[in-house]
């Protein structure tokens, strides 16, 4: 697998819970783990038995053939607070000091900052 990737190459390994330890270290025989560029988690939603704790998430483990050559481009740009409240219109609340949830006022969705 490595001797088919661009010096600049990267490979990704979609792996549940129950093995992403072994697979990770196979991983760093094949990359070396100074080549592990991260190790993504992500929730799954699956469901569970009677008998276990339910499956949290699967996992993403991101070599790079060369650390210092992997390439990466961000995928989405850092909105501001309003921007976020304009996106997320819908769900954006206040949490108030007795723990109930509020809608924002149409103030607070023009200033965020209040």
């Amino acid at each position: 697998m490595r001797e088919l990737l661009h010096e600049n190459g990267s490979c990704f390994v979609q792996i549940g819970d129950e093995n992403v330890h072994r697979v990770a270290l196979v991983m760093d025989d094949i990359y070396g783990a100074e080549n592990r560029m991260a190790t993504i988690s992500y929730e799954t939603g699956g469901g569970t038995s009677a008998k276990t704790l339910p499956k949290g998430a699967d996992y993403l483990l991101w070599y790079a053939k060369e650390r210092r050559l992997v390439k990466y481009r961000q995928l989405y740009e850092t909105l501001t607070r309003r921007e976020i409240i304009e996106f997320f219109s819908s769900y954006a609340m206040v949490e108030q000091a007795d723990g109930h949830c509020r809608p924002l006022t149409p103030e607070e969705r023009f200033d965020p900052s209040h």
